[in-house]
């Protein structure tokens, strides 16, 4: 597995964008991953199609994301997490 993109650097993978792109537009790829950087506008989540546990917690970060259920309250991705643990878990 190549664990390279699971949690990269905009700014490292820069090399492989413009490797693959025509020298004029390696000025708007710079520009575009700086973006991102500035803002962590990207994050990426580990998924195990076996698991069902990992489509949920997939599942939850892209209701969160859309905000799907707008009449109930927003809730973080990690509220669920701590919804399954039983009362005697504490």
């Amino acid at each position: 597995m190549n664990f390279r993109y699971y949690n990269p650097d905009p700014l490292l993978l820069m090399e492989d964008v413009n490797a693959k792109t025509s020298p004029k537009y390696h000025q708007l790829n710079q520009a575009i991953g700086q973006l991102v950087n500035d803002f962590n506008m990207v994050s990426f989540l580990p998924l195990n199609v076996t698991d069902e546990d990992s489509i949920t917690a997939i599942l939850s970060h892209v209701d969160n994301a859309i905000q799907f259920g707008e009449d109930q309250e927003p809730k973080e991705p990690v509220d669920e997490m701590e919804g399954d643990m039983d009362d005697d878990d504490y």
